[in-house]
């Protein structure tokens, strides 16, 4: 019965990701050579404050305690050097900089779907933005960050920033000294 289950949640694992994995075969090795617009990194602090809706599901805006500004300047550079590879393509510089939690997942989804492909990060990373949900209609607007805010709690924080205007957040964990992109992408606040 157990191995019934685990076949189960493989066979969706699977189906979930078979899109994704078949729209990017070839082409996870490396950055684009594209000239695109990026958006810009400002740090303009404030805290959450703003993003708090009457009404709505504030937890995440009221998870752990507020960083210090130097932290929330560090992972804000970092998150914005990873959105930038990202929307270049560079699946290799994306992985450097994303934390290790992540790494680890990536590779977890491609142990339970493809167990015998061996894979890079930045392979598997590129095979997996094909069937990511666009949050963005423009590359500048995928790359913008506007911080306000780093929430954190031990070695997991989530840094909120706008970008044309709405208001998102990205789960970010401690790798050493630095905060790093812990999630793939950021999502809509509310």
């Amino acid at each position: 019965m157990a191995m019934f289950r685990l076949r189960r949640v493989a066979a969706t694992a699977v189906a979930l990701l078979s899109a994704a994995l078949l729209a990017a075969c070839g082409g996870a090795s490396g950055g684009s050579g594209a000239d695109i617009e990026t958006g810009p990194l400002r740090v303009t602090g404030g805290g959450v404050g703003r993003y708090r809706e009457r009404g709505a599901d504030n937890s995440i805006e009221a998870y752990g305690h507020e960083a210090s500004r130097a932290e929330l300047e560090q992972a804000a550079a970092k998150v914005h050097e990873y959105l930038v590879a990202r929307a270049e393509k560079d699946w290799g510089v994306a992985c450097s900089l994303a934390a290790k939690s992540l790494r680890q997942r990536i590779k977890g989804i491609f142990e339970l779907t493809r167990p015998h492909e061996a894979r890079s990060c930045a392979k598997m990373l590129g095979a997996l933005a094909p069937g990511e949900p666009p949050i963005a209609k423009t590359t500048y607007e995928a790359t913008e960050v506007a911080a306000s805010s780093l929430r954190i709690e031990d070695d997991t924080g989530f840094l909120f920033f706008n970008a044309s205007s709405n208001g998102r957040k990205l789960l970010v964990a401690r790798d050493g000294d630095a905060w790093k992109p812990a999630g793939l992408l950021p999502t809509l606040l509310h």
